[in-house]
């Protein structure tokens, strides 16, 4: 499959008014924006991550997916500002807890100064 086109995503704000089950409509849009991430077509996942999220503002896959985009992109002030957004009751949620993990990791990388002397002592002593 290939990138998630933009005319895609806007339909999705459009058949919201339609008649049909939301929940199908939003489960419709959580595909794209899954296929957009794995596409890398990062843009696109923030596109529709955020009308989900105007749709259904207790989503939280959509806000985790939104958070992984906007780190992709280089776009740290935006995934934490949509951390910050991330409603309480869903703090528990594997997606949110992964994605809050991630933007951890990219705003406090981990010290690597002394993993050239790690390896070397584990490679002295392999048991």
């Amino acid at each position: 499959m290939g990138a998630v086109p933009e005319s895609q995503s806007r339909q999705f704000v459009a058949r919201l008014g339609k008649p049909g089950s939301r929940a199908e409509q939003i489960e419709e849009a959580l595909t794209m924006a899954r296929e957009g991430l794995a596409q890398k077509d990062y843009p696109a996942v923030v596109d529709i991550a955020s009308q989900i999220i105007q749709a259904e503002p207790t989503m939280a896959e959509a806000f985790a997916l939104k958070i992984r985009a906007e780190i992709e992109l280089g776009d740290l002030v935006a995934a934490v500002e949509t951390e910050a957004a991330i409603p309480v009751d869903k703090a528990g949620d594997a997606n949110i807890i992964s994605a809050r993990a991630a933007l951890e990791l990219v705003l406090h990388p981990v010290d690597k100064s002394n993993l050239g002397w790690l390896e070397k002592k584990v490679a002295e002593n392999p048991k």
